[in-house]
């Protein structure tokens, strides 16, 4: 039963969370959710989840996904699927969505495959090249000077300490039996000077290696030391076409053996360009076999020790489209280089692939100088070496394709942030935090800075509070006293590949303790609390939950009528209903002091006090029109209903000398004024009611 509830109220959510403004969600479920979600970002999932199940009446769809990673993530799959139910059930859901849940089902195969089937066929969110800058000048590109008028291009690392390079180049002749549809190339390689990238002189490998037609590109395994390459088969179709397929030789064996064909060949079609990923376990090539997207597409297959397991993997409609997808590089599991023409110029342009989740992908597309207005091509990143190879026919190169190198040097910056808090309340960053706008201003920038780790790392600490920074940008800050009206503290963006300059961010206080704790004022001989003053106590009862350190000082006074002992009494009673009012709405209970006075407080009740007497007229609105008349400050008037009559006074001093001074300034304009004595019970409604409260005093 209460699973079912559960899905209705989230259900619920869902439909309303769009039409309520954000502050529709209670307070007090706002600190949890921000606590769920700090400690679902920082990966203690125990404790995230516990916050999670305070506000599972009102999840909205991030939190349910935190919610349910958290879950999966301590290998509670049933529970992680449940909360997840409603979310892929509603409109609400992504297609990151429907692949995680079939990850949380794994024993209800046609229940997961209903999903996958209606996630295939939607697009992923986030493929929008209009996100990224179209230039970026952190990177110097090298022509390298073993290009020539020819094309030479797809250039291979194959051993970074010694700056062994292979590429392709120096045009073969075609024989003219041979229908080729393409150039037929040569594999070549040199060495290179990794700081100044000066290359030796190139040397071709020899007819025992290179066949009649075609060799190239190359890919190296980095684990078993297995070269894959780009070869013409051997035999000539009726068709006059070469085929070109991926043949695989152990590197120590160049010049002593000739490739094999790999087993993942298909007869009549081209199988290209290969990629080895870095832990030598998946194989990534173009083809343009049957079952693609049109044109050559990008597949995969897993290998273990250089053989081919289970079936190829088209890597779908993210990537491969109805034109050209090539020379795909595996930088990470996670990430994908490649090119592709389609775009209204029909030119290649190098691309970068995100694994979301399954074989779903997120695209970027690079910049300049890596894209031009020509093709681009075969790029590749070696980490370590920190240095960069791409293909391009731009316009200012030596030839028809020219190999360039560069030195990965990404922009490490940041953007200053500002975050405001609450008094004493903890401020609490989880998502969304400096690192993560920080990544955002980056990628827009450079989107290869996806493919290097990130983390803050604090330089210069608050003043006024305390501050505890993770390195993943998230941070919990609680001020010292609810007094402070800002702080701020520094930080870097630190690499592997560089450190930002010094990032500031601000801390602004939006607790207006000056102005928050109102008096409230009770009927003549009350105590109960009017309907008009909650909303100040709600807001003292607020202050006080988000600020533990608060203390509040209660005071409670009365109005002159009355006995001593009376009035004594009377303010207890007040001062009881404001103290029960709020500590049944707090979790401390022992930050509140509370005093009754009476009243000893009212201005005249311990001694004489004298005032100016305007006028006396039959009504109040006589004695009105008189102060109107006469432009009379009202704030400092008294009008007092005595028992016949209204009375217009003037002040209120504590000496007849006070008076007097006063007097002789209006005698003038007012002959008829008099100084009298008067006692505190014969003033206004209005004085005594303003005797008649209870005021609030922080204590820090």
């Amino acid at each position: 039963m209460r699973n079912k509830f559960l899905t209705i109220s989230i259900l619920i959510v869902f439909f309303t969370y769009g039409q309520k403004k954000p502050g529709f969600i209670k307070k007090e479920n706002l600190k949890n959710t921000k606590w769920a979600e700090y400690y679902s970002v920082n990966k203690n999932y125990n404790e995230a989840i516990k916050y999670f199940m305070k506000i599972e009446d009102s999840l909205t769809p991030i939190q349910i996904r935190l919610y349910s990673d958290a879950l999966k993530n301590l290998n509670n799959l049933k529970a992680a699927s449940k909360i997840m139910d409603p979310l892929v059930r509603s409109n609400y859901a992504n297609i990151t969505d429907y692949y995680k849940y079939v990850l949380l089902i794994p024993d209800n195969n046609k229940l997961a495959q209903e999903y996958i089937n209606k996630a295939n066929k939607l697009a992923l969110e986030g493929n929008n090249f209009s996100n990224i800058k179209r230039s970026n000048f952190s990177y110097n590109i090298n022509n390298l000077n073993f290009n020539t008028e020819k094309s030479e291009f797809a250039s291979s690392l194959v051993d970074p300490s010694s700056g062994l390079l292979f590429f392709l180049g120096n045009q073969g002749k075609i024989t003219k039996k041979i229908n080729s549809n393409s150039q037929i190339y040569d594999l070549y390689k040199t060495k290179i000077n990794l700081n100044t990238f000066d290359t030796e002189p190139i040397e071709q490998f020899d007819s025992r290696f290179n066949s009649v037609y075609q060799d190239g590109p190359i890919s190296l395994n980095p684990i078993t030391k297995m070269l894959y390459l780009t070869r013409t088969s051997n035999g000539i179709k009726n068709n006059k076409n070469i085929q070109l397929d991926i043949f695989q030789i152990p590197l120590k064996n160049i010049g002593k053996q000739l490739p094999l064909p790999s087993e993942f060949n298909i007869d009549g079609y081209t199988t290209f360009h290969p990629s080895v990923s870095q832990d030598g376990k998946t194989l990534y090539f173009s083809s343009d076999r049957p079952g693609g997207y049109g044109g050559m597409d990008i597949y995969s297959i897993v290998i273990n020790n250089d053989k081919p397991v289970g079936k190829v993997k088209n890597l779908g409609p993210d990537i491969n489209t109805e034109n050209d997808e090539v020379f795909p590089f595996s930088f990470s599991k996670n990430i994908l280089f490649y090119s592709s023409n389609n775009n209204q110029e029909n030119k290649f342009n190098i691309l970068m692939a995100s694994n979301e989740v399954f074989n779903r992908w997120k695209i970027d597309i690079l910049g300049k100088p890596f894209n031009s207005r020509g093709d681009d091509t075969s790029f590749s990143i070696e980490r370590k070496v920190r240095t960069g190879f791409f293909s391009s026919n731009r316009d200012g190169g030596k030839g028809d394709d020219d190999v360039y190198a560069f030195k990965f040097t990404p922009d490490i910056i940041g953007v200053e942030d500002f975050y405001v808090f609450n008094g004493t309340d903890t401020l609490i960053v989880g998502m969304k935090n400096i690192l993560d706008n920080d990544i955002e201003k980056m990628i827009y920038e450079d989107p290869l800075i996806q493919i290097i780790p990130l983390k803050v790392s604090l330089i210069d600490n608050v003043k006024n509070g305390k501050l505890i920074l993770n390195q993943n940008g998230s941070f919990l800050y609680t001020s010292n006293s609810f007094k402070i009206e800002e702080d701020s503290f520094t930080y870097k963006v630190v690499s592997d590949y560089g450190t930002s300059e010094k990032i500031s961010v601000i801390l602004k206080n939006n607790f207006k303790y000056n102005k928050v704790f109102r008096p409230i004022y009770f009927d003549f001989n009350k105590s109960d609390i009017q309907a008009q003053f909650k909303p100040r106590l709600d807001s003292i009862v607020e202050s006080l939950n988000n600020n533990p350190k608060l203390k509040i000082e209660i005071s409670s006074f009365a109005d002159c009528r009355g006995t001593e002992e009376y009035n004594l009494k009377l303010t207890q009673e007040r001062n009881k209903e404001i103290i029960d009012y709020i500590k049944a709405r707090i979790e401390n209970k022992n930050r509140i002091e509370g005093t009754a006075y009476g009243e000893s407080k009212v201005e005249g009740n311990s001694g004489p006090r004298y005032t100016i007497i305007f006028g006396r007229f039959d009504n109040e609105t006589s004695a009105n029109n008189f102060v109107n008349r006469n432009n009379l400050e009202k704030d400092e008037i008294e009008i007092i209903k005595l028992k016949n009559y209204f009375q217009v006074n003037l002040g209120s001093f504590s000496s007849y000398l006070d008076a007097e001074k006063y007097i002789s300034k209006i005698k003038k304009q007012f002959i008829n004024a008099k100084i009298r004595k008067i006692s505190c019970k014969n003033r206004s409604e209005l004085f005594h009611m303003k005797n008649r409260r209870t005021t609030f005093k922080l204590i820090n």
